[in-house]
């Protein structure tokens, strides 16, 4: 039992928190991080960390997170205003003043510095956000898939809206169907990725609209959370579990079924930090501790040698530690430090790609070695950093002045 006081929650509008906008931070650094070594930017693949980094982080997963996080805040923010004309029409005013200024910027970086000449549909299908749906994402700046996705449950929630008056329940009920569709037909398309992705936006939205703690819980045992996460995405426990159901899918999209096994630890990450309750908060603790604890029996029960494959070393490393640091709870708080990342995470996400894109294929021309990586990295972080500060937090309040003149610029959703 801890009888501190949670320390004062400073919110700037209605589903503003820190901590959140803390994660969101962390999620986008480990993203931008991880395509400078998946993409070999300035020889990160020669880099001795390389090994190690590439089993220690949770890129894909980090965008997943970004899914619940939008839910969240939009069902926070809006499922409990009236359903009307003029705040739907508010609604999407906000979506599209926070998405589409910096999204066209990036995407004029991402055109006007890519290797490869962007055919018209493609750009035109950029401007409307139907990448990966109608037309590939630019090969100079991969990221921009999951802004389709986004944009995609941002006008399915005004349905969702609509009809806020029954119960959070009939949300479990649409990604129960999901998947039974999915599981329903062996082929796998572009529209089943998005309803995978729709699911955990939707569980987002779901934690929304629980009751706060009454315990006012300010500290979890945030270290395990992710080291399980870790473990699950080490053991491939998704492939695993799919496997041993018999259950198949050849197909290049984004998100996959398997990530479903990614779901529960998410949940019960982000229910931590917002201090929403569950009612069956224990049983998904459990679940999202027994998905990577059956892989690790599988392996033994079926005498697989651990050793011979080093992502499994690290997810069985990372699913024992987990299990050791759960005495270890932390300051749900401690992501607030974090909140000055968070502030620009869009804009890091957005922008990441083509700075390194366009700094590794100049640089590449005139260093080499050690020279090359570390210059390559502190002008890819000064040019990342300083293009979102200034378009996050100098350009963006211009922008939202001029289109909300009537709105204290304290109400306005700064939130991704």
């Amino acid at each position: 039992m801890h009888s501190e006081k949670a320390p004062e929650i400073s919110k700037t509008h209605r589903g503003y928190d820190k901590k959140l906008e803390g994660l969101r931070g962390l999620c986008a650094f480990i993203v931008a991080v991880n395509h400078l070594f998946t993409f070999d930017f300035f020889g990160t693949f020669s880099s001795p960390i390389y090994p190690i980094f590439f089993r220690l982080q949770f890129a894909h997963v980090a965008v997943l997170i970004f899914f619940i996080m939008s839910g969240y805040v939009m069902g926070l923010s809006h499922i409990n205003s009236p359903f009307n004309n003029i705040n739907i029409a508010d609604y999407l005013k906000k979506r599209i003043v926070r998405l589409y200024p910096i999204y066209l910027i990036a995407l004029f970086i991402s055109v006007v510095f890519g290797l490869q000449f962007a055919p018209i549909p493609q750009v035109i299908g950029h401007l409307f956000f139907l990448q990966e749906v109608f037309v590939h994402t630019l090969k100079a700046n991969p990221a921009l898939w999951s802004l389709s996705y986004e944009v995609i449950y941002y006008l399915a929630f005004i349905a969702l809206w609509a009809v806020s008056k029954y119960s959070k329940n009939l949300y479990l009920l649409l990604a129960a169907l999901i998947i039974a569709a999915i599981l329903s037909s062996p082929s796998f398309n572009i529209v089943k990725s998005l309803l995978i992705g729709w699911i955990f936006w939707l569980s987002g939205l779901y934690i929304s609209r629980l009751i706060n703690n009454n315990k006012n819980t300010i500290k979890a045992p945030l270290i395990s959370y992710f080291l399980f996460l870790l473990a699950t995405i080490n053991l491939q426990s998704g492939a695993l579990i799919m496997k041993l159901l018999h259950i198949s899918f050849n197909n290049h999209n984004q998100i996959l079924l398997n990530d479903l096994s990614y779901l529960p630890i998410c949940t019960v990450i982000i229910s931590e930090i917002t201090g929403k309750y569950f009612k069956y908060t224990t049983w998904i603790k459990l679940l999202a501790c027994f998905i990577p604890a059956f892989s690790v029996f599988a392996l033994l029960y079926f005498k697989h040698n651990i050793f011979s494959n080093m992502d499994w070393v690290y997810g069985v490393a990372c699913f024992c530690l987990g299990i050791v640091f759960l005495i270890l709870k932390s300051s749900i708080y401690s992501f607030e430090k974090m909140n000055f990342m968070g502030k620009i995470s869009y804009a890091v996400y957005v922008f990441h790609f083509p700075i390194g894109f366009f700094l590794n294929m100049y640089l590449s021309k005139y260093l080499s070695g050690p020279t090359f990586l570390i210059t390559g990295i502190v002008c890819w972080v000064i040019l990342t950093c300083g293009i979102s500060y200034a378009t996050e937090i100098v350009l963006q309040p211009y922008i939202k002045k001029y289109f909300f003149k009537k709105t204290p610029a304290s109400q306005v959703a700064v939130i991704h």
